[in-house]
């Protein structure tokens, strides 16, 4: 599967006869897996132990969907980042809004800042394009893994299967050497942990943090679920407590479809049952979310909070889904202010730049107790949110994320 930055969004139709190979997830057991990526001698990668990635026609597709020891074949289906086009607006105002109105629109950063400015001890994985890691902003909150970086280049120091980890890894190049051609996850790492207090750029969400990129996007843009799936245990194994997921694409449209999103699902399944938050964007295509769900922001997990888009004005953003059920919290996410891959700032808009508001938020909470768990998070974002009548009826807490609040409610 592909998947889009929220930013974007995905759609795909494919033509295929029996004699056209395509890419197929294969789950079974250990030794099976084993076995099959050594009976073809085509193309094939080991996803996870249980999961093999492997390029088959229809026909051979459908006769593994009907051997008893397969326990899933599906297609690696795309998925896509989700964005809208820039829209200027008062730089960083989604931290301390500047407009006057009765209630702040902005997620209260500076009154959070009082009692925590975040922490180097908080690892928060950014799944997506990559980042400038030279970026004056973002360089001195790197994650870092002693390992790799005291170690030889070229060798696996920490025998993780990965070579040069050291900030993270890009999946689909299949290098620890670091970049952003896309700009998205730039964009998005700046806004959760823009080094704060350095007389440069922007400041994040969070002055301090260690935050973990890693890359499932090639430079196009456009990713599969196989890279999505090692980016997300890739967190866990390497002891991130956040993830971010500006991306997604659409809920199936049948039991079939459904199935093919199963695997991704129980990638983000194992992240919560580690205590992982996991923070994904709610999408761009204007819909109610609860009708027409944007995955994986929409799965029934109850590790994941999804994040929906508000302007200055503390309206719903014009290209945001919303849901009183599907989605649980909105955040700016109009003309947004960050880092850019080209070592400057700049503007951007979506869902995508939502959601890293609110795993900055998230965070910043972990900096003040490490032992709360997924459901008290999710519990003190909704229960602490700022009330919006322009919100009421457009998620679970009908309102904004509220940092300080959030910091208080858990202290």
């Amino acid at each position: 599967m592909r998947l889009i930055f929220l930013l974007l969004i995905v759609s795909f139709s494919l033509q295929v006869t029996a004699y056209q190979q395509n890419e197929y997830l294969v789950k079974a057991d250990k030794q099976y897996i084993t076995n099959l990526s050594l009976d073809f001698t085509r193309s094939s990668e080991v996803i996870r132990d249980d999961i093999l990635l492997i390029n088959l026609t229809e026909d051979e597709a459908s006769l593994l969907k009907k051997n008893p020891e397969v326990a899933l074949v599906v297609e690696n289906r795309d998925l896509h980042l989700f964005k809208t086009p820039n829209d200027l607006n008062k730089k960083l105002w989604g931290l301390n809004n500047p407009r006057k109105s009765r209630a702040a629109i902005d997620i209260n950063a500076p009154e959070a800042w009082d009692i925590t400015t975040g922490s180097k001890d908080v690892i928060v994985a950014v799944i997506d394009t990559g980042a400038n890691i030279n970026h004056d902003d973002l360089m001195d909150n790197l994650w870092e893994n002693e390992a790799e970086l005291n170690g030889i280049a070229g060798v696996d120091d920490d025998n993780n299967g990965y070579i040069d980890d050291i900030f993270g890894f890009d999946f689909p190049k299949n290098t620890g050497a670091l970049g952003d051609r896309v700009g998205h996850g730039t964009h998005v790492s700046g806004t959760i942990g823009a080094k704060g207090d350095n007389s440069s750029g922007v400041v994040g969400v969070n002055w301090d943090v260690s935050l973990m990129i890693l890359n499932m996007f090639p430079d196009r843009g456009q990713g599969q679920v196989d890279d999505a799936i090692k980016a997300i245990d890739y967190a866990v194994a390497n002891g991130a407590q956040v993830i971010n997921a500006s991306w997604g694409g659409p809920a199936p449209s049948n039991d079939e479809e459904k199935e093919e999103y199963q695997l991704l699902y129980e990638a983000i399944e194992r992240a919560g049952e580690a205590g992982v938050t996991f923070v994904a964007a709610a999408g761009n295509d204007r819909d109610d979310a609860d009708i027409t769900p944007m995955f994986p922001a929409a799965y029934d997990l109850d590790n994941i909070i999804s994040v929906g888009s508000m302007d200055s004005r503390g309206r719903a953003s014009f290209f945001s889904n919303y849901g009183k059920v599907s989605v649980d919290v909105f955040a700016p996410g109009s003309g947004i202010t960050s880092t850019t891959a080209n070592g400057r700032t700049g503007s951007m808009s979506g869902t995508s730049m939502a959601s890293p508001h609110v795993a900055g938020v998230v965070a910043l909470m972990l900096s003040v107790d490490e032992s709360l768990n997924t459901d008290e998070i999710k519990s003190a974002l909704i229960n602490t949110c700022t009330p919006n009548k322009s919100l009421k009826s457009k998620s679970v807490c009908a309102g904004h994320v509220n940092a300080h609040a959030a910091i208080m409610a858990i202290e």
